[in-house]
């Protein structure tokens, strides 16, 4: 499936905030400096917007329902469509920045992008706090995923002011092939132009920016700084597929992880309220709160201890809650939840009064897989789910069915890289699965594509 073309302007945001060498002086070293920060919390956003894309087009083209997004055509004889985007841009739990806009097609996007058909979008972008900005963009498909785009937009921040601006006559290409080794960047080639304005206070820096095909080095030509002309720069791309896949083996298992305490926990659970538990479990009530209880379980070598409070009183077929703490070893993982930030299990208590149907959990865990990488290095996990948005206890479980609108926060640090991981459930087809909808590799936005759950 074809994406719209904003993906290309991967390269403003992605490149920015890496090392850089520079070859105009001490002043323009101190400046790109300052544009590093600046571009953290500003060009980094326009790469996540960029990306939010994908499933804008999943939705117009196959109807995909996506947590926080709506799309709408407004003018079927003209193949407009217009969306909006409630997005967690910074992956932080919490959706932030609404971007929204049209999409005017050459021709029925429903029916799939053909070559050479084009697109033009408008989008806006506010945020909360301090993110602005807007733009257009004009695109070109081409065979077997390649595109061209050009166009411009800007981005404000409190800090900051971005603009960039791609000429009609050298688009930026963008060519994406399953087939291929990924060459100068992510999934596929990045190659072409175009110019970037940062205001900085009271500083400004102007440069050309081009990429070229193969290469992994991006140059920055006539540099100006403050309406004076500079030393041109250059700075590489800096990252290592290999190093995120075995990161993402680290999140992919913390995940696995999770499942395998759900499941012990909710065993737990269903022995406090009475029901049976495959394993030894010792209760002790809380003193000052009776629907309380501590336990301590042992159960195939996994050993769990903590404390299980009871929203209300249990009574049958009726919503019940349980808010958990504990700490969890298998001899592999190792799990907590504290009192700060426990795990909240809910659902509906049956007939019986010592089970739990549709089960659903929200909270943050914290894991860790000692020794994962070898020489003492460990697989350091958080996995937050919004109370907004909780999930299936089963989520992993082939056999289970996901919830809809469910959303899970990944963060593991591991051989010293850090991932961030977003990923929601969305329906596909005739099934409900998680994929990712958003993506943080040592704090820059990576596409979606690069990563594969299941």
């Amino acid at each position: 499936m074809k994406r719209l073309g904003l993906v290309a302007l991967l390269a403003i945001g992605m490149f920015l905030p890496v090392g850089c060498g520079s070859s105009g002086g001490d002043g323009l070293a101190q400046f790109v400096q300052q544009l590093r920060g600046c571009s953290e919390d500003g060009l980094s956003y326009i790469v996540a917007l960029t990306l939010i894309m994908e499933p804008v087009i999943d939705a117009i083209q196959d109807g995909d329902e996506f947590p926080g997004l709506t799309v709408d055509e407004t003018d079927e004889d003209q193949d407009i469509w217009s969306f909006n985007y409630l997005a967690d841009l910074d992956n932080d739990g919490v959706p932030e920045t609404t971007v929204s806009g049209s999409i005017d097609f050459s021709e029925d996007p429903t029916d799939g992008i053909a070559n050479g058909a084009t697109a033009t979008i408008n989008f806006n972008v506010a945020g909360a706090e301090f993110i602005a900005g807007g733009g257009t963009l004009n695109t070109t498909y081409g065979a077997n995923g390649a595109s061209t785009t050009w166009g411009g937009g800007s981005l404000s921040s409190d800090d900051c002011d971005t603009t960039f601006s791609i000429p009609q006559g050298s688009p930026i290409n963008f060519d994406t092939n399953d087939t291929e080794p990924m060459a100068n960047l992510f999934g596929g080639e990045i190659y072409g132009s175009l110019l970037l304005t940062v205001d900085i206070g009271d500083h400004d820096l102007e440069a050309t920016l081009t990429m070229t095909m193969g290469s992994e080095t991006i140059q920055a030509t006539d540099v100006e700084i403050d309406g004076a002309e500079a030393g041109d720069f250059s700075f590489d791309v800096e990252f290592d597929e290999e190093r995120l896949s075995e990161v993402f083996e680290c999140a992919f298992g913390t995940l696995l992880g999770l499942q395998e305490v759900l499941e012990t926990l909710q065993a737990v659970a269903l022995g406090v309220l009475g029901g049976s538990f495959e394993g030894d479990l010792e209760t002790t009530p809380v003193p000052g709160n009776p629907l309380a209880t501590a336990f301590t379980a042992t159960v195939d070598g996994t050993t769990i201890t903590g404390t299980i409070a009871l929203g209300g009183i249990p009574v049958p077929n009726a919503p019940i809650s349980a808010t958990i703490t504990f700490e969890y070893d298998d001899g592999n993982l190792l799990a907590s939840a504290t009192s700060g930030n426990p795990l909240v299990i809910q659902g509906t208590l049956n007939g019986d009064g010592n089970g739990i149907d549709d089960v659903l959990v929200h909270g943050r865990v914290a894991t860790q897989y000692p020794d994962a990488g070898g020489d003492g290095l460990d697989c350091d996990g958080v996995v937050t789910i919004p109370s907004t948005n909780p999930v299936s206890i089963n989520f992993f479980d082939s056999e289970g069915d996901v919830n809809e609108g469910a959303i899970m926060l990944i963060e593991v640090d591991f051989l010293g890289d850090n991932l961030k991981l977003a990923i929601a459930s969305i329906e596909d087809g005739d099934d409900v699965d998680f994929f990712p909808v958003g993506v943080l590799f040592n704090n820059l936005p990576i596409p979606f594509s690069l990563l594969e759950l299941g």
